[in-house]
């Protein structure tokens, strides 16, 4: 064989060879995506999104699912997972909040809003419109300058960890009181808060401006003794976990609601205005004053 034949033949060796090699290859790197992109498509675990109205909010679980479900489902349908609900009350929130184990979370309490904010590294994704106020109720024709003048007095108020009872007492201690100074009732539900002032079993109840609750007894002519500062709406947070990309996706949903006719049906079913951007600075500045979850 002359060399010019040999020459031609390695060649063709050398070629057949390397296209088979190239062959594995391809083969091999097909393979491993086959594999690979079916478990991608099949990552469609359930993202949690965790609910608590906080005092102002309905005492039935599942009504209060049902009341997020058309919400829940335009944030699934945004970042391409289903969406479940857990519906929590204020330890099982800060409990939730700390693991991580939703990755959005809703609540109406702007301090807790603003401790998962500032010692959880949650981010803001949005708020409802507009602000909202810590409001102490009193019957017709009695009137306080102060929340001085409520010492001594029957004061109705949910829980230590409410929004409403963590604000009192800042405007309490702020005043130079203390919560000792007054006969504090506790009740879990605002419309409790009406019954009792309404029939004279306390002589002061606290409401949030933005509840039912306070917005049928303005309706009714009835006095508002004291009010806190402003204070920044219901809002919605992403955990540490969920991915930045998400995190975008999930806040252009929640602020474009009311784009859409279903968005327009899941903020009505939830009884929110509107969503909008928010300053996390709002919330910060709440949990400076009250202080942190105890």
């Amino acid at each position: 064989m002359s060399y010019d034949k040999w020459d031609h033949y390695a060649f063709e060796v050398i070629l057949c060879m390397s296209l088979k090699n190239c062959a594995l290859f391809l083969g091999s790197s097909l393979l491993a995506l086959s594999v690979t992109l079916p478990a991608l498509a099949a990552d469609k675990t359930p993202m949690c999104l965790a609910v608590a109205e906080g005092s102002s909010g309905q005492a039935d679980v599942s009504a209060v699912r049902d009341k997020y479900r058309s919400l829940a489902d335009e944030l699934g349908q945004a970042v391409g997972r289903p969406v479940k609900i857990k519906v929590l009350n204020f330890n099982v929130l800060l409990q939730t909040v700390r693991q991580g184990d939703c990755e959005v979370v809703y609540t109406r309490t702007s301090y807790i809003a603003g401790w998962a904010l500032r010692d959880q590294h949650y981010s803001l994704l949005a708020a409802n419109e507009g602000n909202k106020e810590v409001v102490f109720i009193a019957r017709n024709g009695d009137r306080y300058a102060s929340i001085k003048d409520l010492r001594g007095k029957r004061v109705a108020m949910p829980e230590p960890q409410s929004d409403l009872t963590m604000v009192a007492n800042a405007m309490l201690r702020d005043a130079g009181m203390k919560p000792a100074d007054l006969q504090v009732q506790n009740t879990n539900l605002q419309e409790a808060i009406i019954f009792g002032v309404d029939q004279q079993l306390s002589d002061v109840g606290v409401l949030t401006s933005n509840s039912k609750a306070a917005k049928d007894w303005s309706k009714k002519g009835g006095t508002v003794a004291v009010r806190s500062r402003t204070l920044p709406n219901w809002a919605f947070l992403a955990a540490p976990n969920v991915r930045s990309e998400d995190a975008d996706k999930l806040r252009s949903a929640l602020i474009n609601l009311a784009k859409s006719d279903s968005g327009k049906k899941a903020l009505q079913e939830a009884n929110l205005s509107a969503l909008v951007a928010a300053k996390p600075t709002d919330y910060l500045s709440v949990v400076q004053w009250v202080g942190p979850p105890v």
